[in-house]
């Protein structure tokens, strides 16, 4: 018989690798172009749920938005309560699916006034049609996951925008 205390701390998971199949399943069940590149947005630029889904394609000192011309997601300070504006590469296959989209106003995602549970409950209904456990915070740590092993943590501290290189170095150094 094995003991475990009633009031154990919880167990601290490391994320989790995403694997390149089942990304692709998911992107594969996506029908909807817009669905398709919110997806992109977690797995490609490392995007939170809250900051895909209120990426605006105007500069905005209030919420994300993308700067095609320097082939940027612009974060700012406003938007992440930090001092200083905050951005992440737009990857090439990301970048294509965005210029792709119609335009229906500023904000890219016609959702954008959803709740976030609204806007999780469309990807795990995606990842369920697709057959994988994916959520878009799945993606997000996919996206550190697979940058953990090629870049400096300062770098990817800046790419997952965590305040305190701590994080970086607790859930993903190796």
């Amino acid at each position: 018989v094995v003991f475990q205390p009633l009031h154990a701390p919880p167990a601290r998971r490391k994320p989790q690798p995403v694997s390149a199949d089942h990304y692709q399943r998911l992107t594969g069940a996506a029908a909807d172009p817009f669905l398709r590149a919110f997806v992109q947005c977690g797995w490609l630029a490392g995007l939170r749920l809250a900051e895909a889904q209120l990426l605006s394609w105007e500069p905005s000192q209030r919420v994300p938005w993308v700067d095609l011309d320097r082939d940027r997601i612009i974060l700012p300070a406003g938007f992440t309560k930090g001092v200083e504006d905050q951005w992440v590469p737009l990857d090439r296959e990301l970048r294509v699916s965005l210029c792709a989209l119609p335009r229906q106003g500023p904000h890219v995602f016609p959702w954008h006034a959803h709740s976030r549970e609204g806007a999780s409950c469309k990807v795990i209904a995606l990842a369920k049609r697709a057959g994988v456990p994916l959520t878009m915070r799945s993606l997000r740590r996919g996206f550190g996951c697979r940058h953990a092993g090629t870049v400096p943590a300062q770098v990817l501290q800046r790419l997952l925008r965590h305040s305190d290189i701590k994080t970086t170095l607790l859930y993903y150094a190796n």
